[in-house]
Parts: C-alpha cells; structure tokens; sequence
C-alpha cells in the first residue's frame, strides 16, 4: 500500500507537471570542486526529487542524499529541512521547487524557503526566474519568490550581504526584508518587521523538529528589535505583483512614539 501511494504521489507531482518541466529546462554547470551535498534531516508530508538528467522523480525520506545536479520540490504542506556537510541549512516551504545546478548555487523557481550560512561559509549563488544575486557573509534568511519573478528576503540572525549584477550590495540585518526585482536585478525598498511574530508564526523557523543552529541568535535578536523599536504597526507585507509596487496587509494605524 506504501508503494502505491508513493507511486501515486509521483505520478502526480512528476507527470507534466512544474517539477518535471523544470528539470528538462534546467542544465548541470560544470564544477572542478566538487560537489554540494545535503543530508534530509526532517521531511514533512511529500517532498521529491529528480536528477536533471532523469525523466522521474524519487520520494525523499530522512537521511536520504541530495546533491548537486538535484531539482526538489515539495507539495501542498509540506516541508523539508536538508543539512549540507558544511554547515548550512536549507529549510524548503510548501509548494516549493529549488534546483541545485552547480556547486554553492540555488535556483528558487518557486515557493518559500530558509538558508542559513554558518561563519566561514563561501558565497552561495542564488537566482529565481528573473533575478540573479549573491549571499555572503553569515546568517539566516527567509526567502520567498514574489509574483512578478524576484524574490524578498527577510534577515533573521547574523548579517548577510546579497550582492548583484554590477556589484551593487547590501547587507539584511536581524528584522530587514529587502525586495529584490527586474532583470538586470535592482534593490526595492528596505522594511521592517516584527521578528517576535515572524519567528513565533512561520513555519520555516518554528515547524520542525529541532531548532536551527543559529536559535540563541535568532532569540537575541528578537529581544533587541522589541527593546529598539518605540513604534509598532500591523502591517504585514505581501506579494511584489509589479516592479513599483508591494502589499501592505492588515494595517492599523501606527502608534505614536514614546517621549524620550
């Protein structure tokens, strides 16, 4: 009955669908340093797997390898956590489809996800469907590909640079969500967020078994935005649906500053 339903699940997911095209369009990039390899530590519901040299996918289980030359992809609530040997974490949302084409490089094509780079960790490409940048430093941040292509990023511990086309840069610090739009890639504005409800409500940070290692950060961090910050909105930022323009969601009306 397992086999069956594993089976089913596949068939599903692979047959014409978004993960089995993508693979067909995507190419391996040659590397001389080897490959970036990910341990499955936690998987939540379905979440798949395809060479970008098959014609179907796997069902992932825990402890189960994922590496350069890789599409994963996961369904309606499901959540993955894969842990590379260096270090870095990489949690995938639901409905998600990332690609890891070459060594240090992550293509989100859909969907949601969480990196963590420990200190010391080389620079990781990153693209989506039309932006293409560079993380760097150390740290974790939430990512999510908006509905125009680009992608926006929130810092949750350490600090981060992302780095673009032309060299244009910037660092995303504990509670900052940056968007990041158009090709060539340019910077939207930079927000700030409530770290306290992101942490307690996204599941990327709070939905698994064991915490992220950079937790005792992510905690601190949360405690010095709450003491910094005198004013408090309820607005929650949305999609990116244009170039120009974001989602304010549930806004009240902001309260005045405390006198110093």
């Amino acid at each position: 009955m397992k086999a069956a339903r594993v089976i089913m699940a596949l068939a599903a997911f692979f047959s014409g669908g978004l993960a089995a095209s993508i693979a067909e369009e995507e190419t391996i990039s040659p590397s001389n340093d080897g490959k970036w390899r990910f341990q499955v530590t936690q998987t939540i519901e379905n979440a798949f797997t395809q060479g970008l040299r098959e014609k179907t996918g796997r069902l992932l289980e825990t402890n189960a390898t994922v590496e350069t030359g890789s599409l994963v992809a996961t369904n309606e609530k499901a959540k993955l956590e894969l842990v590379a040997e260096g270090g870095e974490i990489l949690r995938l949302g639901s409905k998600t489809v990332a690609v890891l084409p070459s060594k240090r490089e992550l293509r989100l094509k859909a969907g949601s996800a969480l990196l963590y780079l420990p200190t010391g960790s080389p620079p990781v490409a990153f693209s989506t469907p039309v932006c293409e940048a560079e993380f760097s430093g150390s740290g974790a941040l939430l990512l999510e590909v908006t509905g125009n292509g680009g992608f926006k990023a929130i810092g949750l511990s350490g600090e981060t640079r992302i780095v673009l086309t032309g060299e244009t840069e910037r660092i995303v610090r504990p509670g900052n969500l940056t968007f990041v739009l158009e090709t060539p890639s340019k910077f939207g504005p930079v927000l700030d967020v409530d770290l306290l409800t992101l942490l307690s409500t996204s599941n990327l940070v709070s939905g698994f078994d064991e915490p992220l290692a950079c937790n005792p950060d992510l905690i601190r961090s949360m405690l010095a935005q709450r003491s910094r910050i005198r004013q408090r909105t309820r607005a929650f930022v949305g999609d990116a649906k244009d170039n120009q323009s974001f989602q304010l969601l549930n806004v009240r009306e902001k309260k005045k500053a405390d006198k110093e």
